[in-house]
């Protein structure tokens, strides 16, 4: 098969069927395409080359993310940098030191200063 670019009109249709190829999923995420996150026809900017759909968010933080990673680690291919981000984050995906950071809020903090917000609002209320 010969390489040839794509016309303009042509593209919402080979959208369409990369998306029954893949699925209905995103290439990415692996979710459904949906209403407010369609799938767009992602392309790599260095050579043109179409390499699937993507939601329309993915398709971003791709973009997103590789533009960060070659303005900030040089020496590192944006890939590189993916990659490595990619098994870092799997790495800790279960915790490795027994810390948490200490401006995080668990879900117990979080509903304890929701409760004391809601308590002092009453109680400003009650005395206006």
């Amino acid at each position: 098969m010969a390489i040839r670019k794509l016309k303009a009109s042509e593209t919402a249709g080979i959208r369409r069927q990369l998306v029954v190829k893949q699925g209905h999923l995103c290439a990415v995420c692996g979710k459904p395409f949906t209403k407010l996150d369609d799938g767009v026809l992602d392309h790599c900017h260095k050579t043109g080359f179409i390499r699937g759909v993507l939601h329309r968010s993915c398709n971003s933080g791709e973009g997103k993310v590789r533009i960060k990673a070659q303005w900030s680690h040089k020496g590192v291919t944006p890939d590189e940098f993916l990659i490595g981000l990619g098994q870092y984050l799997a790495l800790h995906e279960k915790p490795k030191y027994q810390l948490i950071y200490h401006s995080h809020k668990t879900k117990d903090e979080k509903r304890l200063a929701v409760n004391a917000k809601a308590r002092k609002k009453r109680a400003a209320a009650k005395k206006a």
